[in-house]
């Protein structure tokens, strides 16, 4: 039986527009003869110009959790007016594998030519999305060439200041000289070998900050050594070369909505802020620190098959630390704090590895032995809520219809008065379907949680039923797939699982 969602949506009454009614019975009709259910998300009075419509999130939300084979929509600017917020809203179902269909304009994607359409869609959409990234890109290069501030919270050692250009207000920085020298004082400490948490350490700093100064050229000063060394970084340079600072523009860039550490577009100009450090220490120190991120990562220990995952109370992480060698030879594997070692206040004290291994492994073992820890007694707490909403939901609906079935012979007075209420119910419609969205999404997630809970079950007792028989390297690896950290409290000398969100 084919799972069919269909959508429809309609902004405002309008007699020429298609109605609500209308387009689910056509999508209902176009499925005739085949064994079909369907599930109908309806959006009145809202525009098709974004997706923040609460039946439409309804319907992506059980997308999201396979419960569709297919979306039907009476025409696609039911689901959106927006090219690239149709094309994402697609791509999105499509990865779930449900199908799309348009009856109005036959686009079905489970038929050759349906294909076809979409990728024409597809173009359309890179089109799109590569022009609105050029225009971006020739508005950050006009500001860059100007040198003047984009906004946002300027560097330490800067102050934001408006001066008057061409019968205009525009922005720049300006030196904050009782600053100047800290952050002078950090670029000499750190290019005569002094590490990040030295430098913390002297100058009460935090290590972000500190990284974030060392590589921003707005502190370095403009000539032709800094230029050229900043052109080989990947940055365009513009400006005149005067000696002031540069204004950096786009040095990260977003992908998947997570900052990239460089940008393809990155860009330079000379600004008009005073500069703090000579290019020959700034290039100096970006030589050093880029010789330090290719140091290969310190390799995980074989001692215990918890290595990187045991935490202090306090947040930093323990390393592994070996004990006196005993007479016999062995030696007692523990656990260290970090952050103390390296002079935090923490008073914690070593764990010993066996310890905490023994702990986790029971741990885990409860989890294997007792499934009654997963409790699944309130997975249908939200169904009567879900349709006692839905039940006023067509209420309202019915009320609505009979208010504009007395249009027709309605006077004047009372024509705006029919109006009034239905606008008034119209918006109780859109706050209950609101909530509905709500605790529909609240109703999936507990769906989900315990499809979740059952797969970490069996992967818990898959995990221990050949534990013992692997070598550290490979039970490191199991681990790791379920333990995110484990977090040690030497004072109540107790242990806490942190599991992998979505277990």
């Amino acid at each position: 039986m084919l799972r069919i969602a269909i959508y429809s949506r309609k902004s405002v009454y309008r007699e020429q527009s298609i109605s609500i009614e209308s387009q689910i019975e056509l999508c209902k009709k176009y499925f005739e003869g085949k064994e079909c259910s369907f599930e109908i998300f309806e959006d009145e009075g809202f525009s098709g110009g974004n997706t923040s419509r609460p039946s439409f999130q309804r319907m992506m939300n059980k997308i999201k959790s396979k419960l569709f084979d297919v979306v039907a929509v009476y025409k696609i600017d039911r689901m959106s007016r927006n090219l690239l917020d149709f094309w994402d809203t697609y791509s999105l179902i499509s990865r779930h594998g449900v199908q799309f269909i348009s009856i109005s304009e036959n686009i079905n994607t489970t038929t050759t030519i349906g294909q076809m359409i979409m990728l024409q869609y597809a173009g359309m959409a890179a089109l799109e999305r590569d022009n609105i990234k050029q225009r971006v890109k020739d508005s950050m290069e006009s500001l860059g060439r100007m040198g003047r501030w984009s906004g946002g919270t300027p560097p330490t050692g800067y102050r934001v200041v408006e001066v008057e250009q061409h019968g205009k207000k525009a922005k720049y920085l300006e030196l904050d000289e009782a600053i100047a020298p800290l952050i002078e004082r950090m670029f000499k400490l750190y290019s005569t070998g002094s590490t990040i948490y030295e430098i913390q350490k002297a100058l009460n700093v935090p290590n972000k900050t500190i990284l974030n100064i060392l590589r921003n050229p707005v502190y370095c000063e403009s000539d032709y050594v800094s230029a050229k060394y900043l052109e080989l970084q990947g940055y365009s340079v513009y400006g005149e070369i005067n000696g002031n600072g540069y204004l950096p523009y786009n040095r990260r860039s977003r992908k998947d909505g997570k900052k990239e550490t460089k940008s393809k577009d990155q860009l330079v100009s000379v600004s008009k802020h005073k500069a703090i450090i000579d290019s020959k220490l700034w290039v100096s120190v970006q030589e050093k620190l880029n010789e330090k991120a290719s140091d290969p990562k310190p390799r995980i220990s074989d001692k215990t098959f918890l290595a990187h995952l045991v935490k202090c109370k306090c947040g930093s992480g323990m390393f592994v630390y070996p004990g006196k060698t005993k007479k016999d030879g062995s030696t007692v594997i523990y656990f260290r704090c970090s952050g103390k070692k390296n002079g935090s206040e923490c008073n914690s004290k070593f764990l010993r590895a066996d310890f905490v291994e023994k702990k986790v492994l029971e741990s885990l073992s409860n989890i294997e032995l007792d499934k009654s820890l997963f409790n699944t007694s309130d997975m249908n707490k939200y169904d009567s809520q879900i349709k006692s909403l839905n039940k006023n939901l067509v209420k309202n609906k019915k009320m609505i219809d009979n208010l504009l079935n007395r249009l027709a012979l309605a006077s004047d007075d009372i024509a705006k008065s029919i109006l009034d209420k239905v606008e008034d119910i119209n918006s109780e419609n859109k706050n209950l379907e609101f909530k509905l969205l709500e605790l529909e999404r609240l109703n999936l997630e507990s769906m989900n949680t315990k499809n979740n809970k059952e797969a970490f079950y069996a992967q818990v007792k898959s995990i221990l039923d050949t534990f013992d028989t692997l070598p550290v390297s490979e039970q490191q690896k199991m681990i790791s797939t379920i333990i995110k950290n484990v977090v040690w409290d030497s004072d109540t000398k107790k242990i806490r699982l942190e599991i992998f969100e979505g277990i």
